[in-house]
């Protein structure tokens, strides 16, 4: 049963190593892995290249080159056309898996369509999934709006008959890629099994896309959002979804405070169905209420927040 591993590489040269030595060093041997050049400006791809050279198990590796830089939803979308096995896992190029990390993802597949481990950080879990087999929409978005299935695409093995048969590619140029994606996933999955073991560690960069938090992924948030937002089935219209759909929100408008201009943060907008504050509790009520109050209250209050921590912080630093 091969595992095709996907690493988009764009400007990753201080990690690629790493990165790629976790892939061909897997106690799991039936695997190829597919690198997708998105076109950087670093050395990145003459560094995978001279492990490829030095490794035993270069040859299962691909290299495809995109016509120009895309992004990396593009470059996972070219990965998938060229993939050749039964299992498809989405690596990022600043991060690593363990050593085992095939080999406990497969064993635990039993005819699922995608498995999913915990995602860790410096020896600490950041994930929290236990084991547990999810069966059926109504069940699977549930545990999705309660965060025992996490968002993430990455540490995820999926079958790639699932992912082509429904359709499940990800939408160019969006920088916010895994949460619509994992959101659509599940609108299609029979099964989804979770596992406890951490299987893969990312790494936090103070400049990489995924641990920060531009303008444009602020947009592509509400893009996400929205999109959830509009496509809830209504069995699943409850607290739980409620509950994920305003946080989000909130969280959003609070990072947008911190970057954007108030003639910037006005113009953003959520849709709303009017279902949301059925049956929440008072602590989301008042986020809903407040993330649709005037905009000069809300960012004024963001504002005045995030100037409290900031003391706050710089306090507890002395």
């Amino acid at each position: 049963m091969k595992v095709s591993i996907i690493i988009p590489v764009y400007n990753a040269e201080p990690y690629i190593e790493t990165c790629l030595l976790s892939a061909l060093n897997q106690t799991y041997q039936d695997l190829e892995v597919i690198l997708v050049d998105d076109c950087g400006q670093d050395k990145s791809m003459e560094v995978a290249r001279r492990v490829i050279d030095r490794h035993p198990n270069g040859h299962k590796v691909t290299i495809l080159k995109q016509e120009q830089n895309s992004g990396p939803s593009a470059a996972r979308n070219t990965g998938i056309s060229a993939a050749t096995g039964m299992y498809l896992y989405f690596l990022d190029s600043d991060d690593e898996i363990t050593v085992d990390c095939l080999d406990i993802l497969v064993s635990s597949c039993e005819n699922d369509d995608i498995v999913i481990g915990n995602l860790f950080s410096d020896g600490k879990e950041n994930t929290s999934c236990v084991r547990k087999r999810y069966t059926g929409q109504e069940n699977l978005l549930n545990a999705f709006f309660q965060r025992e299935i996490h968002f993430y695409n990455c540490n995820k093995l999926l079958l790639r008959d699932f992912i082509v048969k429904n359709n499940l590619y990800y939408i160019p140029g969006m920088l916010h890629e895994d949460l619509i994606w994992t959101y659509k996933s599940l609108l299609c999955a029979d099964s989804v099994y979770t596992i406890p073991d951490n299987t893969y560690k990312y790494t936090l960069r103070n400049n990489g896309i995924t641990n920060t938090m531009s303008s444009k992924k602020i947009h592509d948030l509400i893009v996400s959002v929205d999109y959830i937002n509009e496509n809830i089935p209504p069995k699943n219209r409850n607290s739980y979804a409620a509950t994920f759909i305003i946080d989000t929100k909130y969280t959003a408008k609070s990072h947008a405070s911190s970057m954007f201009s108030y003639k910037d943060f006005k113009e953003l907008h959520f849709a709303d169905k009017g279902w949301l504050v059925k049956g929440v509790g008072w602590a989301c009520r008042f986020k809903y209420y407040f993330v649709e109050s005037p905009a000069i209250f809300q960012y004024s209050f963001f504002k005045l927040y995030h100037s409290a921590k900031k003391i706050a912080r710089t306090f507890s630093n002395k």
